[in-house]
C-alpha cells in the first residue's frame, strides 16, 4: 500500500531470493503461496531496503552482503557492504566473521585467517557468537593453505564448541568430522581418516554424511591425494605453483589413464581463466570439450562453464550462451545455479 515503507522490502527482498534460488521444495511452498520467487527483484529489494530504510538499514545490508558471498560469488559488492557496516560497527564479530568469509573465497587465505584470529582474540564471554563456526572456517583455510595439522586442531575445536551456542549439534560438527577424513587421509592416516568419516551421522546433516560414505567406499588413491593439493593452490589463488604441480603430476604418470589426463587439462584451463588468459582458457578447455570420452563428465560440463565465462570476458556473448545451455544440463546443482547467474547477469 506505500511503496515509500522502505523497512518492508527487507522481508519482500529476502522472500523473493530465498524462493527463487532454494531447492524444489522451497519453491513449491512459494508456488502454494501464489507469491513466485524471483532472484533479482529479491536482490533489489534489498538494495532498497539496504540505501533507504530507517529500521531494518543494517540487517538489510548484512543479508545483501550474505547473499553477495555465499550465493552470488560477488566478493568486491560484499566487501564494500562490510566496509560500510564496519565503520558503524566495527568490532562487531558477526561482520568481521563474514570478512574473513570474503577473502577466503576471494583466495586471500592469510588475510582471512588474520580476520578469524581478530575476532577470536577480540570476544567476550557474553557475547552470543558461534565460536565452533570461526574454528570451522579457519580450519577450512588452514586445509586450503595444504597447512594440516593446524587445520586438524581448528576442526578438533570446532567439534568441541559446537553446541555452545544453541546447546544442539549444528552443521559444522558433520563438516568438521568430514573435513577432519580428508586432512587424516592427505597426510597418510587412513584409520584415523575412516574414524571420523564413520562419526557422522545422517541426521547430523545428509550431504556431509553421503559424502563421508563416498571416501569409505571410494577412498582417495595417489592422483587423488595430489589433485586436491592441487586444488587447494588454486582456491588460495596460488596459480603458478598449481600449474607446475599440474605440469609434474601429468609427467610423473607415465601410464596415467585418459580420464585423469582430461581432469588435469582442465584444471589448467581453470586457472588461465582465473588468471586471466581468457583466450589460452578457451583453447585449453577445447581440448576437453572436443574430446568424445569426456562428454558428460562433470569436468567436461565446468570446462563449458569456464570458457563461455571466457567469451564473455572477450565480447563473445552469443558463444558464451551456447556453453552455458550445455553447463545447464548438468545435474550439478553448484554449477546449474551459477549459469543461471549469469544468464541474470546477460538479461535472459
Amino acid at each position: 500500500m506505500d511503496s515509500t515503507y522502505y523497512d518492508a522490502y527487507l522481508g519482500l527482498g529476502i522472500y523473493h531470493y530465498l524462493a527463487d534460488v532454494l531447492p524444489r521444495f522451497v519453491k513449491m511452498l512459494s508456488f502454494i503461496l501464489g507469491i513466485d520467487g524471483d532472484r533479482e527483484l529479491g536482490i533489489k529489494e534489498l538494495k532498497l531496503a539496504a540505501e533507504k530504510g530507517r529500521y531494518t538499514k543494517a540487517e538489510a545490508m548484512f543479508f545483501l552482503g550474505a547473499i553477495y558471498v555465499y550465493r552470488e560469488r560477488e566478493y568486491q559488492k560484499a566487501m564494500g557492504i562490510w566496509d560500510e557496516l564496519l565503520q558503524k560497527y566495527p568490532e562487531n564479530p558477526g561482520v568481521l566473521i563474514h570478512v574473513g568469509a570474503t577473502y577466503s573465497r576471494m583466495g586471500n587465505c592469510e588475510q582471512a585467517l588474520t580476520i578469524y584470529n581478530k575476532v577470536l582474540n577480540s570476544l567476550q564471554q557474553e557475547m552470543l557468537t558461534p565460536v565452533s563456526s570461526i574454528h570451522y572456517q579457519m580450519g577450512q583455510v588452514y586445509f586450503k593453505m595444504n597447512n594440516f595439522e593446524p587445520a586438524i586442531a581448528s576442526f578438533l575445536k570446532s567439534i568441541a564448541t559446537d553446541t555452545l551456542f544453541s546447546g544442539n549439534r549444528r552443521w559444522t560438527y558433520a563438516w568438521s568430522h568430514y573435513w577432519l577424513g580428508q586432512a587424516y587421509t592427505i597426510t597418510g592416516d587412513s584409520a584415523k581418516a575412516h574414524h571420523f568419516y564413520s562419526r557422522i551421522e545422517e541426521k547430523d546433516n545428509e550431504r556431509a554424511y553421503d559424502r563421508a560414505r563416498d571416501r569409505i567406499e571410494d577412498p582417495y588413491d595417489d592422483f587423488d591425494i595430489e589433485l586436491a593439493l592441487i586444488r587447494n593452490n588454486i582456491d588460495c589463488s596460488q596459480f603458478n605453483v598449481a600449474m607446475n604441480q599440474l605440469d609434474q603430476l601429468q609427467k610423473s604418470q607415465s601410464a596415467i589413464d585418459a580420464e585423469k589426463t582430461q581432469q588435469l587439462e582442465y584444471y589448467k584451463g581453470q586457472i588461465m581463466y582465473l588468471q586471466g588468459r581468457y583466450t589460452h582458457a578457451i583453447q585449453q578447455l577445447k581440448l576437453i570439450i572436443d574430446d568424445q570420452t569426456a562428454e558428460e563428465k562433470w569436468y567436461w560440463y565446468w570446462s563449458h562453464y569456464y570458457r563461455g565465462k571466457s567469451y564473455i570476458k572477450i565480447n563473445m556473448t552469443e558463444s558464451a550462451v551456447d556453453d552455458f545451455e550445455i553447463a545447464l544440463e548438468s545435474e550439478s546443482g553448484g554449477l546449474t545455479d551459477r549459469v543461471k547467474k549469469e544468464y541474470m547477469m546477460l538479461g535472459r
